[in-house]
């Protein structure tokens, strides 16, 4: 398979949605503490992406083998979760560990 080269424009473009994804990631670094329901996560980034006009690059993607899509546009995993968790009505206890991963689409290039 050949090495597809950006062109500056693409190379912009890419910067723009890791952009978009390092200030969202913030956002949600912020809103991390115990008594949140881990579902507000997934509903912040909806309402940044919208307001930034990007797409949310996990919700829909199909998972291999099973007949599910990716329900959210968000990551959450709690302690012992590897990754890839849904967020789901948990709320956070002090101590737990929460990692969190996030993809934007935008203009046809994916920040992750």
């Amino acid at each position: 398979m050949p090495v597809e080269v950006k062109s500056r424009d693409e190379i912009q473009i890419m910067r723009e949605a890791g952009r978009v994804v390092g200030q969202v990631l913030e956002i949600l670094a912020r809103e991390v503490r115990p008594g949140l329901n881990i579902r507000r996560l997934d509903e912040i980034v909806r309402e940044e992406y919208k307001r930034r006009r990007v797409i949310p690059t996990f919700q829909g993607y199909p998972h291999r083998g099973d007949r599910w899509d990716y329900p959210a546009t968000v990551c959450v995993s709690i302690n012992d979760q590897i990754v890839h968790g849904i967020p789901v009505d948990r709320v956070l206890e002090e101590g737990d560990i929460v990692s969190i991963d996030l993809g934007a689409t935008h203009r046809g290039f994916v920040g992750d």
